[in-house]
């Protein structure tokens, strides 16, 4: 770490009074309620292992500065010359967490999810953060809510618990026709219909357990 980041990480870590390895850490859990397959494990104030499904990768949480809106991103990193921004930090430091960036950086930088798979993830987060996922007015036979919580319970190896914490629902995206179980507002499983595929957060499914 070369004396401006290591300055930059300071002021962060003076403003938000966190460690970025923390702010990074709770910005990929805030990526696993979106539903990416990603689980985080913070080993010290600025290391996280990050693991999806079997692979796995060790990133430094770093920062840089932020022009517009003025502040600083969290940033992960793994080779020191890249960055995969998680989230902003406002000047009066308020943290937001900005996974936009983070289905790109996983697949070119951390190769732990194809090209094609984050090309999904960036329409999914889109659509989900924007607001633009539909109610699903009937869900087709096998995308009922319960029965693609159960199947994504028993892929992830994970005690199905019989009831999920929050309402759920059943909503749709249309730019990648995906169909998506929504349980208070964590968005653990997707499925979509094309390809028969099911995606799935381990930890949001532990998340939601009730």
């Amino acid at each position: 770490m070369d004396d401006i980041e290591r300055r930059l990480v300071d002021e962060v870590e003076k403003t938000t009074m966190r460690s970025v390895g923390e702010l990074a850490y709770e910005a990929l859990v805030e990526a696993a309620k979106f539903g990416i397959p990603v689980e985080p494990r913070l080993l010290d104030r600025r290391t996280l292992l990050v693991r999806v499904r079997g692979e796995a990768r060790i990133l430094r949480a770093t920062a840089r500065l932020s022009g517009d809106p003025p502040g600083y991103w969290v940033a992960l990193t793994l080779f020191g010359t890249d960055r995969g921004d998680v989230a902003l930090v406002h000047l009066d430091g308020r943290v937001e967490p900005r996974i936009e960036r983070l289905p790109g950086y996983l697949s070119a930088t951390a190769e732990l999810l194809s090209a094609a798979e984050a090309d999904v993830w960036i329409m999914r987060i889109q659509s989900a953060a924007e607001g633009h996922l539909e109610e699903a007015s009937k869900a087709p036979e096998g995308y009922e809510p319960e029965v693609l919580l159960r199947r994504a319970y028993q892929e992830a190896g994970i005690e199905w618990p019989g009831k999920v914490k929050g309402e759920v629902r059943l909503l749709y995206c249309y730019p990648t026709d995906d169909y998506v179980v929504d349980v208070g507002g964590v968005k653990p499983v997707w499925a979509n219909r094309i390809t028969e595929t099911l995606t799935y957060s381990p930890l949001a499914l532990r998340l939601i357990m009730g």
